[in-house]
């Protein structure tokens, strides 16, 4: 029988390798869909700021969406991480201002505005799988876990219909999101 750790680990390498091995061509149409029906959705619609971030690898392509956020005058902020698991928001108003930042991610300079919580705010959540419960496995830092554990805000985890698992072993720590963008539409997690 194996734990948690060792089935969140198997679960990110298969998940991760399923998308790594998606054409360059076909990810970037399945980005723009799930784009598409982000920006469709409710709590998008509704959202004055967003919590975002800066894909790295095969994540899913957000920028285009964040641009065009940031032209409607909608805030942007971007995490920058700190010691163990931890990070903060920053904003930023232009894409350009970010710089290469821990793990080769790109971030919000370090003194670039610090978000604090605000009525009317959306969390774009990366993840390398998610079920439909709404939790996730990211790369096992637990940055976003301890980030949202905090606050009460909307959450949309972006993933492609394909790399959601049946079912995440969720730890005490785990929190999941309230729904799921996929090329095919948006999933309320249950």
């Amino acid at each position: 029988m194996t734990n948690t750790k060792d089935e969140k680990k198997l679960l990110r390498e298969k998940y991760r390798a399923l998308r790594e091995a998606i054409p360059a061509e076909r990810r970037a149409a399945l980005d723009a869909r799930i784009m598409a029906h982000s920006e469709a959705s409710a709590s998008y619609r509704y959202a004055k700021t967003l919590l975002a971030y800066a894909p790295i690898g095969a994540e899913i392509d957000i920028m285009p969406l964040l641009s065009r956020a940031l032209a409607s005058g909608r805030r942007i902020a971007l995490p920058r991480t700190h010691g163990h698991g931890e990070m903060t928001f920053h904003y930023v108003t232009s894409l350009s201002e970010l710089i290469s930042g821990k793990f080769g991610i790109r971030e919000p300079r370090e003194d670039a505005p610090l978000y604090t919580d605000t009525p009317l705010c959306l969390c774009l959540v990366p993840g390398v799988t998610y079920d439909l419960r709404g939790y996730r496995i990211g790369y096992g830092g637990g940055y976003y876990d301890r980030f949202l554990r905090q606050r009460q805000i909307a959450t949309l985890g972006l993933i492609y219909s394909e790399s959601i698992s049946p079912r995440i072993p969720a730890g005490r720590y785990d929190c999941a999101v309230r729904a799921l963008a996929t090329e095919n539409g948006i999933l309320p997690t249950k």
